[in-house]
């Protein structure tokens, strides 16, 4: 009984210590004023840096879109961070930017990580300089308006594969990989190359670089991670390994699949105990519970991950094979589309997507899965009979069409569920579009 109470002691010791980050970040980020366009930052290298634009904001700092000063056409984004944030992070992830860039050209790997430009600080923050990317895969799955093609995914897959193992030999693991944290590069010339960022939870895994020998396994560690894509170990609290990046690797890709029927627990986020549930579910059947639509190959996957220990290496070249073996049975099919690896579902059409998104901003909606795009057809055609009929039966139709309105909440409400953050969003008015 004791050892119960203390192990629930120490679970709401956790939970108040979560909370009040959460408090103290949106506080910092009330408090914080954002800098103007055409601030100028210098640099110790005596490069001067202009904002263009506000990107983006964090919990202890902010993202622009700069130019050199010297070079107006040489853009990049810079990332800052407040002297006063409870949590260093900028200079972890300068870390893990300049150490990666050292292993990637002394390896001669393709870049999947953004270079690091420029770094320093003024008296109010710190900053870094790198290279400007395109939007998320999240966004851009919201442009095209639909799900992405089964080669599309595997080509993703591959290009995200290499850039965690390229991660985790240079001694670091990621802990909040998901779609929202991925991003293409700029078009036209970058467009197909993805990119991983965002390293606010990322960890050091080996105490030597040199010899790559492991840090010890923590007992307890609080929850850092998103519920939606998080490692079981994260659920439990408990420390993360290479293994674990791996498995939010494997969510990420499933949630890539399909909205919808990528992960089971998708239509579940504002019930964490049965995420839980259905994570371990997914663990101890993963045939049963992987929808049908999933290739058979990612139920191998799971089935591999699940024997591994906190300290085992990853067979990235046997995962690697797995999702080749996917695209070379593709290129057998003569009727499916193509499944070039440099292709992507978005090629050729970033930048006129980005520019009607511009335009329209309240135009892309998070794209629909096959069931809910039959409801949406059946409730027409019903719409369409009803008011054939309409006049003498007036009476009649509106009491139908009331019970479509009641009938058509859920559908739309579904879809949400995989957008980040984890809060489950508020049902919207059939007149709102989803951002």
């Amino acid at each position: 009984m004791e050892a119960k109470k203390t192990k629930t002691g120490e679970k709401e010791s956790a939970t108040k210590v979560t909370q009040t980050i959460e408090k103290k970040v949106k506080r910092k980020r009330a408090q914080r004023a954002l800098l103007v366009p055409e601030t100028k930052i210098r640099s110790r290298t005596k490069r001067t840096w202009c904002v263009i634009a506000h990107i983006g904001s964090g919990g202890f700092g902010d993202v622009y879109k700069v130019c050199d000063e010297a070079k107006p056409s040489y853009e990049c984004a810079m990332k800052t961070e407040i002297h006063n944030a409870d949590q260093r992070r900028l200079s972890l992830e300068r870390s893990i930017l300049r150490e990666i860039d050292g292993y990637t050209k002394a390896h001669k790997k393709e870049r999947h990580f953004c270079e690091l430009i420029d770094a320093g600080s003024t008296n109010e923050f710190s900053w870094i300089a790198m290279t400007l990317i395109g939007p998320s895969l999240e966004d851009v799955r919201r442009m095209l308006g639909k799900q992405y093609s089964r080669p599309c995914v595997v080509n993703m897959a591959l290009q995200i594969l290499e850039a965690v193992e390229v991660m985790h030999e240079v001694g670091f693991i990621h802990r909040d990989l998901k779609p929202s944290n991925i991003c293409t590069g700029v078009a036209p010339a970058d467009e197909n190359v993805l990119y991983v960022l965002d390293f606010g939870i990322s960890r050091r895994i080996f105490k030597n670089n040199k010899s790559k020998e492991l840090r010890n396994k923590r007992e307890r560690v609080p929850f850092f991670g998103t519920k939606k894509f998080c490692s079981l170990a994260c659920h439990l609290e408990k420390d993360q390994g290479r293994k674990d990046d791996m498995e939010t690797y494997l969510y990420t890709i499933l949630n890539l699949y399909h909205t919808e029927k990528g992960l089971p627990w998708s239509r579940d986020m504002a019930e964490p105990k049965k995420i839980v549930e259905k994570k371990k579910a997914l663990f101890a059947n993963p045939q049963k519970e992987l929808d049908a639509m999933i290739p058979a190959v990612f139920a191998k996957m799971v089935a591999y991950l699940a024997g591994l220990k906190f300290h085992d290496p990853v067979d990235y070249r046997m995962l690697e094979a797995d999702l080749q073996s996917l695209r070379k049975e593709r290129e057998k099919d003569k009727n499916c589309e193509s499944s070039d690896e440099k292709l992507m579902d978005w090629t050729g059409r970033l930048e006129a997507l980005l520019k009607e998104t511009k335009k329209n901003p309240k135009k892309t909606e998070q794209p629909k899965g096959e069931e809910t795009l039959m409801f949406e057809r059946l409730q027409k055609a019903r719409h369409g009979r009803e008011m054939q009929s309409a006049g003498a039966m007036s009476t009649v139709n509106e009491s139908c069409m009331k019970t479509m309105t009641r009938e058509g909440e859920p559908s739309e409400a579904g879809p949400a569920t995989s957008r980040e953050p984890e809060v489950q969003p508020k049902r919207k008015k059939k007149s709102k579009v989803k951002l």
